[in-house]
């Protein structure tokens, strides 16, 4: 830090202390979004025809183009999460369509004392600005309410049945307008043709043809017993029918 500005801190009563010098590897974050600022300043000049010596021209709108990006995993921009106030652009501060011209809006219903109470009640809208709107109840009360209280009407935005409604109609129309024309083969055939007759039993449920049989360990076979002294062997003969 040089003589001159310690002594212009300290005539002023500002407190200062001394800290390392800017080192650009440490501070790498800072590096990066240095190039990407950069790398948009270069875009901008090059879409508008300019030399590179004309940057400063071109800064105001390259910083509101990122500040004003959303992030995909809030899907807020940086500004809207600091501050509450919307952000003015390089060419001042835009509102909705919708505000900027009078009529009847729906405004949020801060007080319910039922849960049968609408969520929302019809308000016309005098003059809004970008933070504020100026609407008139239907009792004749004017108040001031915050924009983010308000809604598009739904005369703005076509509703879901009108749009079902002329799909319907489209369809309608290429159906009436599709030509029907067969041939006289196809009514010969209709007049001798006959519907089969409806049958009033069921039909029977299919059955197995495998043939049953037991198995194989309960039928006729030799079972070989060997004694303990002169390991006679005898052989008993059972017929499954006798054990039956």
């Amino acid at each position: 830090m040089s003589k001159e500005l310690q002594d212009f801190l300290a005539c002023r009563g500002i407190a200062y202390s001394r800290t390392t010098s800017y080192n650009p590897q440490g501070n790498g974050q800072v590096e990066r979004y240095n190039g990407v600022i950069w790398k948009a300043i270069v875009t901008t000049l090059k879409a508008r025809g300019l030399e590179e010596k004309y940057w400063q021209s071109v800064l105001p709108d390259v910083l509101h183009a990122i500040r004003s990006l959303l992030c995909t995993t809030t899907n807020t921009t940086p500004h809207e999460r600091l501050f509450n106030h919307a952000r003015s652009s390089s060419a001042g501060v835009t509102k909705p369509s919708w505000l900027c011209h009078p009529g009847s809006v729906p405004l949020k219903r801060q007080v319910r004392t039922s849960k049968t109470d609408p969520l929302i009640d019809e308000v016309e809208l005098i003059h809004a600005n970008p933070q504020y709107a100026h609407i008139r109840h239907p009792d004749g009360k004017e108040d001031t309410v915050s924009i983010k209280h308000l809604a598009p009407s739904s005369d703005s935005v076509p509703s879901r049945k009108e749009h079902q409604r002329s799909l319907e109609g489209e369809h309608q129309l290429e159906i009436d307008c599709a030509p029907q024309s067969y041939p006289h083969e196809y009514d010969n055939l209709s007049k001798t043709a006959r519907l089969p007759e409806a049958q009033d039993e069921p039909p029977a449920l299919r059955r197995s043809s495998r043939v049953r049989h037991p198995p194989t360990r309960f039928e006729a076979s030799w079972y070989n017993f060997i004694g303990r002294g002169d390991c006679d062997v005898v052989r008993l003969h059972i017929v499954y029918e006798s054990i039956k």
